[in-house]
């Protein structure tokens, strides 16, 4: 009898371990995403990467992402597709394909919210499925992304001759809030000249709500790419940068008092990271009447891990205040946003080395500490 009952204590502590393995790990005691509006070999995709948010006056969130049909690949056929959740998160709407050119490549969306008239302009760029040249498209939606009206090539009005490789965001654009050029649509971007080259960060805006586009500054540093952009409580722009640089490992900023038409040099922060993408929100104005800043990307020099959001109360000056939503296990792009009662919402990438999906988190600001 004593053995049947080790026997027994045996094959339970087995089925415990077993079971486990089908269990998706917590992040030590990290809240969990509030939910995971996309997930790997779902809804005909193989994988989904590339988040990029907005939430409209309503409350409601539209989470946008590259859909990968056959693999984690940057190459082959990827679509834009989008899931609106009108409940903070909680639960999310069919997938919405926005963009989707056959076995072609829809790629690097970025959507900016028109709170005014409640509309949302998506820009994004598009090649053929391999490789080829950069086409940039505009598109807008007056029904908080239910419908998306046609599409408008804006690539000769934004696209040099000599450029090659182009990419617009990927993360939010923003519209100006204080002078000068209020109201102007700013969107960040990167180039390079040649397929091989040396890259550069840059920006493009409108001044008639997304009607005709116009080639803004460029950096004056190479191997900037990946770029988020926001306004500081002076009506300056600021241009935060991924450098593509196996020695600086740092984000590089600049900033703009003419509406993006000329930049300062560009200079290092102490933001650390891992070559990779970030996002940075304008979050309000401080009791000083300086400009509270958001920034989310993996808080690394090392592997897109460890997503962190912090917070600068001096305009980007320094970051005191940080909350870590990931913790070390997994990481990566990631788009943030505030709901009009100002909670936060983030967007990212969730699992290890980017395959775990896109997940969606509330963040209240007395988190970051």
């Amino acid at each position: 009898m004593k053995n049947l009952n080790l026997i027994l204590a045996w094959m339970c502590l087995l089925f415990i371990a077993t079971a486990c393995n089908d269990v998706e790990p917590s992040i030590s005691s990290l809240p969990v995403p509030t939910s995971k509006p996309y997930s790997i070999n779902k809804e005909g995709y193989a994988y989904f990467r590339i988040p990029t948010m907005v939430i409209t006056n309503s409350g409601t969130i539209l989470a946008f992402a590259e859909g990968r049909r056959n693999g984690p690949e940057d190459e082959g056929d990827i679509d834009i597709v989008l899931k609106r959740s009108t409940d903070k998160g909680k639960t999310w709407g069919p997938l919405i394909t926005v963009k989707d050119d056959a076995e072609n490549r829809c790629r690097n969306q970025v959507p900016v919210y028109l709170a005014d008239i409640n509309r949302v302009i998506l820009l994004s760029c598009w090649n053929p499925g391999a490789t080829g040249t950069n086409s940039i498209f505009m598109t807008y939606s007056d029904d908080e992304g239910l419908t998306w009206a046609k599409e408008k090539d804006i690539t000769a009005s934004v696209t040099p001759d000599k450029y090659r490789w182009y990419a617009t965001g990927p993360c939010h654009g923003i519209v100006k809030q204080f002078e000068p050029h209020k109201g102007r649509i700013v969107v960040s971007c990167n180039h390079n000249t040649t397929t091989s080259g040396a890259g550069r960060s840059h920006v493009i805006y409108s001044d008639d709500r997304g009607e005709t586009w116009h080639l803004g500054g460029i950096m004056d540093m190479d191997y900037t790419n990946e770029s988020t952009v926001t306004e500081l409580s002076n009506g300056d722009l600021m241009l935060n940068m991924r450098k593509q640089s196996d020695t600086e490992k740092y984000r590089v900023v600049s900033t703009s008092a003419d509406g993006g038409l000329t930049w300062s040099p560009c200079k290092y922060t102490t933001l650390k990271e891992p070559i990779c993408q970030g996002s940075i929100l304008f979050y309000g104005l401080g009791e000083d009447g300086k400009g509270i800043l958001l920034f989310s990307n993996p808080d690394s020099q090392t592997n897109r891990n460890n997503n962190t959001l912090k917070m600068s109360e001096d305009d980007g000056v320094t970051w005191k205040k940080q909350y870590s939503y990931t913790g070390s296990d997994y990481g990566g792009y990631s788009d943030i946003a505030r709901y009009p009662d100002g909670m936060i919402g983030v967007l990212y990438e969730y699992g290890f080395k980017n395959i775990g999906g896109i997940a969606f988190q509330n963040v209240e600001l007395s988190q970051l500490q």
